[in-house]
């Protein structure tokens, strides 16, 4: 194969020498595809660069055009930058500030600003002070103004406190659930979503450290049934949990007295206190709701009481070898100190006899369970008394 090729390439250069270019021709003939090969193989070495010629030609074209229009593009968007359009904004849209303003000498002087729409809302006044919570550089701060001075001072900064929720919880508060003042005290209370947190409370006026109440998250101090509790609420999707606490607000002393489950988790439900302050609760099943017929209310399996003077005892009102079947619901009867049990059948339990007989009493509406009436931002602040040089608008 070489011989002939060699031959080829002798007739190539020397055309006058016919013989040996019949010769090569017959060679040729006999061994077609091994000079096909050949061929090919000489022509791929003029083939390929002429290919990697173009190629760099059309990039070269292409990246030109690409250059071209971001070149144009940067342009257009700078002419943009400098001369842009204005923007119509839609002004239910925006979030209004109460604008805190003094009077001085005629002129209007804003001192504060505050979101009333906000989550977390809050504003309380003490002789002089105002205290609200503010949400700035990532962090919470509980701050007061001095309505005579114009002083500011920071009374909490959760940044600065993050020993105060290690180990109970993800992360740190990110919401303020409460501030109120109560006998010359200012509490406040912070938590979030499955967040850590906790009540604190200072003397007022405050010069030293707010000191922890309590570790519950959410939580707020209430007055009901002639008592101050503190109640704080977590929970997710389906369940909830509320633990009751009370609280001596003199001697800043706390008692847990229970936790009420709700949803489907299975637990211990808070259904009322009775006439000798215990806390009736009631053990039910998981509760699935009623989105589709097979879900199934959750049901009621035992009844207990908790004595609010002692809250290590639980002491048995119905037990669960007594429990009528299928108690979806259980209402305590403050008149007749009764709890009504409603199912498929109905039963009154009677404390003072300690009977549990069917009935076909009407059920009353329940009452709901203690809450707090959270006034709205605006209404705290037409109930602030303020100096008649200053005053809150809202912009």
């Amino acid at each position: 194969m070489e011989d002939s090729v060699n031959k080829l390439e002798n007739i190539e250069n020397n055309p006058t020498d016919l013989v040996s270019h019949q010769d090569i021709i017959g060679t040729f003939d006999n061994n077609q595809i091994n000079v096909k090969r050949v061929f090919s193989r000489k022509f791929l070495y003029i083939l390929i660069p002429l290919l990697t010629l173009s190629v760099i030609s059309v990039s070269i074209v292409y990246w030109n055009k690409t250059s071209q229009e971001i070149s144009n593009n940067k342009m257009l968007k700078n002419n943009i930058e400098v001369t842009p359009h204005p923007i119509q904004f839609d002004q239910q849209s925006k979030t209004k500030q109460w604008i805190l303003k003094k009077n001085i000498n005629g002129k209007s002087q804003v001192l504060l600003s505050l979101c009333g729409d906000c989550y977390s809302s809050y504003i309380e006044q003490w002789k002089d002070w105002l205290f609200y919570p503010t949400f700035e550089k990532n962090t919470i701060q509980i701050k007061g103004y001095n309505l005579k001075t114009d002083e500011i001072k920071t009374i909490y900064d959760v940044n600065e406190n993050a020993v105060d929720f290690q180990g109970r919880g993800k992360g740190l508060p990110s919401e303020v659930s409460d501030i109120q003042v109560i006998n010359n005290t200012l509490f406040f209370s912070l938590g979030g979503y499955l967040a850590p947190g906790g009540i604190f409370w200072v003397d007022l006026p405050a010069t030293v450290k707010p000191q922890k109440l309590t570790d519950s998250s959410n939580a707020k101090i209430t007055f009901w049934k002639n008592r101050y509790w503190i109640m704080s609420d977590v929970g997710d999707a389906c369940w909830g949990v509320t633990d009751y606490s009370l609280v001596d607000l003199t001697t800043k002393k706390v008692s847990h007295i229970a936790s009420s489950t709700s949803g489907c988790f299975e637990g211990e439900e808070y259904i009322d206190i009775d006439k000798v302050s215990r806390m009736i609760l009631a053990f039910h099943t998981q509760d699935f709701g009623s989105e589709t017929e097979s879900d199934k209310d959750g049901i009621y399996q035992y009844v207990i009481a908790i004595p609010l003077s002692n809250s290590s005892i639980k002491e048995v009102v119905i037990a669960k070898q007594e429990m009528p079947a299928d108690i979806t619901s259980i209402i305590y009867l403050e008149g007749s100190n009764q709890l009504l049990l409603v199912g498929e059948e109905k039963y009154l339990y009677d404390f003072s006899s300690k009977t549990l007989l069917k009935t076909d009493v009407a059920v009353p509406t329940p009452i709901p369970l203690p809450e707090v009436i959270n006034k709205t931002f605006e209404d705290k602040i037409k109930g602030l008394n303020l100096p008649p040089d200053y005053t809150f608008v809202q912009e």
